[in-house]
């Protein structure tokens, strides 16, 4: 879902409680799967309790991405560490900052064999408290599920990725659109109809774009006890370290909070979120009441404050699945009110349980 949880979501155990513009929901992991479930078993997805999401200002289709040009085969110099490519430099010209998160950056950049523009997100292989081999395994990771996700309409193409002796370069899919927070920053409080379009991409849509990847999760059968993700779009079991897909449509209601009321809840500002530990974020989530009075909450429609208080529901076991949300009056209502038709796509991204076995394992062995 929406990373940047969305989104977009490099928080660690020990990171700030808000990622900067990062905060979000991945739109095409464990939700869709859960959504499938009932009717027919899928045994893995990817979780990723906090990702990015990037608004393209036109999105093409998976043809038109097809028939995109790409760079001519170029000879590959290999580092001993990730056994990436060298050549970043002499590949790519790096342009204007995009965004900044707790270990990387993003750019624009431009391929010079073929002059397309794309966004370049340069980590650094250094990290505070974590040795230098455990970050090496984590970016592996990262891209590893990214790479297993590439056919889902909501994630972000990696083109490349290259590394130096201090960081490393993923080469994605320009998306010039902005992300949530920097929309919700510059227009003020979405309205209902906004939001509950907003709130329909994440669950099934095409232009909003998972682009990190960084907190991402097998699901494979049990529950999931890492504690990863953007503290304040954590549900309250991922702090109790036991948990599953429902918490992501904790996150959603969280976004849809942010995204209506432009502020998270429990605090008045950002800069209040921001300021509050990850202890204190924790504490919050899990016992204080959810303030849902005044505005812009006087204005919702009573399905919308249905289906806001149906995400927001700490017991896991009886808040809204992502086919009951999508069911729901209210998402049906706000989105026949819309001029653009809505999407619907299934973004249940096949993946072999061999694959995500490795993955899960190589998940463990960076804890």
């Amino acid at each position: 879902m929406i990373s940047q949880h969305t989104s977009v979501t490099e928080v660690r155990g020990s990171a700030r409680p808000f990622g900067a513009a990062r905060q979000a929901v991945l739109p095409c992991r464990g939700q869709r799967a859960e959504a499938a479930s009932a009717g027919r078993k899928r045994s893995v997805a990817v979780h990723a309790a906090a990702l990015a999401l990037e608004l393209p200002v036109a999105q093409p289709s998976f043809a038109t991405r097809a028939a995109q040009p790409v760079s001519p085969p170029q000879p590959q110099a290999h580092s001993a560490e990730l056994q990436w490519a060298t050549d970043f430099a002499d590949r790519y010209i790096l342009g204007k900052q995009l965004g900044q998160g707790s270990y990387g950056t993003c750019y624009i950049a431009i391929d010079k064999a073929s002059g397309r523009a794309c966004c370049v997100k340069k980590i650094s292989k250094v990290r505070p408290k974590q040795t230098r081999e455990k970050v090496l395994r984590k970016l592996a990771a990262e891209v590893d599920f990214l790479t297993r996700v590439q056919d889902c309409l909501n994630v972000v193409q990696l083109y490349e990725t290259f590394e130096d002796a201090d960081h490393v370069y993923f080469v994605c899919e320009l998306c010039s659109g902005g992300d949530l927070d920097s929309i919700v920053e510059k227009e003020g409080p979405l309205a209902e109809v906004a939001a509950a379009r907003v709130i329909n991409e994440g669950l099934q849509g095409a232009w909003l774009k998972a682009v990190d990847f960084g907190c991402s999760q097998a699901v494979l059968p049990g529950s999931l006890s890492r504690r990863t993700g953007t503290p304040v779009f954590m549900a309250p079991e991922v702090y109790a370290k036991n948990y599953g897909l429902p918490a992501d449509m904790w996150s959603c209601g969280i976004m849809m909070y942010q995204l209506m009321a432009k502020r998270f809840p429990f605090w008045a500002t950002y800069e209040e979120t921001k300021s509050k530990s990850v202890e204190e974020v924790r504490v919050a989530v899990q016992v204080a009441p959810i303030p849902i009075q005044g505005a812009p909450w006087l204005n919702l429609s009573p399905q919308g404050m249905d289906f806001l208080s149906g995400l927001l529901e700490r017991d896991a076991h009886q808040r809204m699945t992502v086919q009951e949300a999508l069911d729901h009056p209210w998402l049906k209502e706000q989105l026949g009110r819309s001029a653009a038709p809505a999407a619907n796509y299934s973004n249940i991204v096949p993946l072999s349980l061999q694959g995500m076995m490795g993955a899960a394992k190589q998940l463990v062995e960076v804890r």
